[in-house]
């Protein structure tokens, strides 16, 4: 029913705790150009991981699999069927070194498409990407807001500018939350806002995530 909203604020701590955002998604995600936070900018190591296999368990889930439009054979370097690989496990090694991906980082992951479950293993290649760290616990807030809140603040992910902020925290307290949750629980969540927002809101290093 409604946004999960916090406030990050970049910073130029180098980290692997530290979550980041990728530079060359700025334009796309933030309503204050990339240059304003430059000082901020740092060049990692980051893995990529664009190749992968699948497996899954026989023809009869591979077919159904084939029929959704959230499934694509033609992502996967080799889909593998377990039931027709008795050693399936020395079927992917042998791919894997002839496919010279054995070097490469890998993950793997259960998904889960229309009911049916298969496996991914995916490898990674390591490319430096250009970010930004940031550090996620200065202000949260769950939910309460009013419909303009989510005519203006649904087109991006972050907002940098005090304006934006301070708008936020007049959205505070759209009718449903009024009515089920009381006015003593919008006060509450204006206060924390008030606090954990808009005092903290330091331009050019704060930003509004809406999620």
């Amino acid at each position: 029913m409604g946004l999960g909203l916090s406030h990050i604020q970049l910073t130029e701590q180098r980290s692997k705790k530290l979550r980041f955002l990728y530079c060359d998604e700025w334009e796309e995600c933030c309503n204050v150009p990339l240059d304003i936070y430059s000082k901020y900018i740092t060049t990692i190591e980051d893995n990529f991981y664009n190749k992968k296999i699948a497996i899954v368990r026989d023809e009869t889930q591979l077919e159904m699999l084939n029929k959704s439009d959230m499934f694509f054979d033609m992502d996967y370097l080799k889909i593998f069927i377990a039931e027709q690989n008795a050693d399936l496990k020395d079927e992917i090694r042998k791919f894997v070194n002839i496919k010279k991906l054995d070097q490469l980082k890998t993950t793997q992951e259960t998904h889960h498409i229309e009911g049916l479950n298969f496996e991914t293993i995916y490898y990674g290649e390591i490319h430096k990407v250009d970010v930004v760290h940031f550090i996620d616990d200065i202000g949260h807030q769950r939910n309460g807001m009013n419909d303009l809140f989510h005519e203006v603040f649904d087109k991006k992910l972050l907002w940098g500018k005090k304006e934006d902020f301070e708008l936020a925290y007049t959205c505070i307290g759209g009718e449903w939350y009024i009515e089920h949750w009381g006015e003593k629980a919008i006060e509450k969540m204006k206060k924390n806002f008030k606090k954990n927002f808009l005092d903290k809101f330091e331009f050019g290093k704060s930003l509004l995530c809406v999620a």
